[in-house]
């Protein structure tokens, strides 16, 4: 920051994708813009856009960025986005990959889907599919999923029994009482309604 105070220009250069996007750079955009120091951005190779363009999808989308690594806190994240009708973008680790769309697939429903891999790189892969039929190339190199925005159609968990329903986010982590006030939401019901079905678990 010394340099900087003092007229010097310095550059933050990446190879690795585009800094201040999932990665500390935003630590630096937010130092700077604390000190009231002047900085620009030259837009590099960003996942999140391209794999977007590549996906043909509608616009508008929300960029997620990667999710938390336990299963009960990756659910409890995709249940703010559920019904968001823009396209959402995720970047996913290859070792997550096959978990994280099965809980994409219980949490938000069956939704169109673009797997993309190795980004402008010589095995760039883009893979359409949905979350019902998951993801069946090379696990290798980094993946952004691109998700269809919610629909009505899209809710797979409506199909299910209340009792299902409610056992689903329990399993997920989630108390009963937050499951049913979830579930009581999602099926617009009244909470003691969906109680009196599950006193059993």
């Amino acid at each position: 920051m010394a340099d900087l105070k003092n007229g010097k220009n310095i550059a933050l250069i990446s190879d690795a994708g585009m800094p201040g996007i999932s990665d500390p750079g935003n630590v630096l955009v937010n130092k700077l813009i604390e000190c009231g120091l002047p900085y620009t951005v030259v837009s590099g190779p960003s996942a999140c856009i391209n794999a977007f363009v590549l996906s043909g999808f509608e616009t508008p989308f929300t960029f997620v960025g990667f999710l938390p690594d336990k299963n009960g806190d990756k659910v409890k994240a995709l249940q703010e986005y559920k019904t968001y009708k823009s396209t959402l973008i995720f970047y996913v680790s290859p070792h997550d990959l096959v978990e994280t769309l099965s809980t994409m697939h219980n949490v938000l429903g069956n939704r169109k889907i673009c797997v993309v891999r190795e980004l402008t790189k010589k095995f760039e892969e883009v893979y359409f599919t949905t979350l019902a039929d998951g993801y069946g190339s090379v696990l290798k190199g980094e993946f952004v999923v691109v998700v269809q925005g919610y629909m009505e159609e899209n809710n797979d968990l409506l199909s299910k029994s209340v009792v299902e329903h409610v056992k689903y986010y329990i399993d997920n982590g989630f108390s009963k009482n937050e499951a049913i006030k979830l579930v009581a939401k999602e099926r617009k019901q009244k909470k003691d309604e969906i109680y009196k079905q599950v006193l059993d678990l």
